[in-house]
This record gives structure tokens, sequence and C-alpha cells, in this order.
């Protein structure tokens, strides 16, 4: 139905139909939602317990989703999957602003030492937008 739900802004310079229709934090009513850090429910895991895959779709704060883990990430997750924009930073063609891009997610996941694994076909060509996972490595 139109809805879309985002806690940055809408990008104002996007040409995309996403952000013409309003998409964003400025748009719409507001909802209070409960939001936990990844690593207080990391730190809940049961001695022993690893976490395969991990998929987030926080649409465009999917980096901070996963630097909200701390190390525990690189304790705990093997495998980590993110939506991702394959666009220069400051990209007018952003749906967000302030929104990652694949080489601020490779950056951020490399450092928590993980690699890219591959990346599936753009969802959205015209918006450089497509799914990409990262493993952990055994040096990281």
């Amino acid at each position: 139905d139109g809805q879309c739900n985002s806690l940055l802004p809408g990008n104002p310079h996007s040409r995309s139909n996403f952000s013409l229709s309003g998409c964003g934090s400025d748009s719409g009513s507001r909802e209070l939602v409960l939001v936990v850090a990844l690593e207080e429910l990391l730190q809940r895991l049961s001695r022993g317990v690893s976490v395969e895959l991990l998929k987030v779709d926080a649409q465009g704060l999917d980096v901070e989703v996963i630097r909200s883990g701390g190390s525990l990430v690189g304790k705990f997750v093997r495998r980590i999957e993110l939506e991702v924009q394959d666009l220069p930073e400051g990209s007018s063609q952003l749906l967000y602003q302030g929104s990652h891009t694949k080489a601020t997610a490779m950056a951020a996941l490399g450092s928590l030492g993980f690699e890219l694994e591959g990346c599936g076909p753009f969802a959205s060509p015209e918006l450089r937008e497509q799914d990409c996972s990262w493993a952990k490595t055994t040096a990281g």
C-alpha cells in the first residue's frame, strides 16, 4: 500500500519513485517500537551457540545494527547478509540521507573480520541495490 519505513530521512536529491513518494523518517505517522542493540541479544546466547546467518534489513541503517553488536558479532556470527547500494558515498541515488554504501559496508564488516562472499544481481538496477553476504574469516 505504498508504506515505507526508516529512521533516516529520505534523500531529497534522489530521483527514485521510492524517494519521491516521501519515504523516510520525515513521512507519515509515527509509531514507537522497541529497539534492542544487537550486542544485548548476542549476550543472551547460550554458551557454545553461534549464529550461522544474520540477515539485516534496516532501511539504510544495516551497518549501524551490525556495529551495535560490538565485538560479539565477530565472536558469535558466522555469516552476515545485508542489502546495499553499490554507489559512491553521498550519491544522489542513495535512498536515505546518511545511509551506508556497499563500500562502507565492506569496510565496516572487514574491520570485524568478515570477508565479502558475493552479491546477488541488482534487485533495483536503477538504484544499484543488491543483497550481499559476508563470511567470518578464520584470521578475524
